[in-house]
């Protein structure tokens, strides 16, 4: 007489034993397909970086010195998306060892001018790690007084120990990194132009 009853508990027993394994054999191919997918989504925005900051973008940091004598790191973003620059254009560039965000000036070609007065487009000019105050001085060097070919005048305004200068750096073109579209450090100025660096 409790034969029937025993077996139906233990068939239900052993059906709902089954039912939960099936029931965690499910849950457990829900879990890991979840996993993979988050696992691609991660590598995905990974590549995705790795793309956006290495190949259109990327970050340059440098030191600028401050009108207290400080030194400060700065960092920029670079798009290299667009490699058409025109004069007044904010552009990260290197000069040996160390990288610096300048101005374009003028291109290949194009007259020099120097001097003390704010019409002159440099107090300074460097060229070939050599400084160069005077028209006359620079004639010495580059006789028609015009940018030479492959290369471009950028402007960096410098404040040292004596005094405020515009000073020129003529580099090659190959120098030019890209253009200088917005500081990311130091956190207070992030967001902020190039142009709105305050030395």
């Amino acid at each position: 007489m409790f034969c029937p009853f025993f077996v139906t508990i233990l068939e239900r027993k052993r059906q709902d034993d089954m039912s939960r394994k099936n029931q965690n054999k499910n849950d457990n191919k829900i879990l890991l397909k979840s996993s993979f997918q988050w696992l691609y989504i991660i590598i995905w925005i990974m590549f995705l970086f790795v793309f956006m900051f290495g190949v259109l973008f990327r970050v340059v940091s440098f030191k600028v010195t401050k009108e207290s004598g400080s030194t400060v790191n700065i960092s920029v973003i670079v798009s290299q998306l667009d490699r058409s620059l025109d004069i007044g254009d904010e552009v990260a560039a290197f000069s040996g060892k160390s990288n610096f965000v300048a101005e374009i000036a003028a291109f290949a070609g194009d007259e020099i001018t120097l001097g003390t007065g704010k019409s002159s487009l440099v107090d300074c000019l460097v060229y070939k790690k050599q400084g160069f105050f005077s028209l006359d001085e620079l004639g010495e060097v580059i006789k028609d007084k015009k940018v030479p070919e492959n290369c471009v005048l950028v402007m960096r305004d410098v404040i040292p120990e004596y005094g405020y200068l515009r000073v020129g750096e003529i580099i090659e073109d190959s120098h030019i990194i890209g253009r200088a579209e917005c500081i990311v450090y130091p956190f207070n100025m992030i967001g902020k132009s190039v142009s709105e660096m305050i030395l």
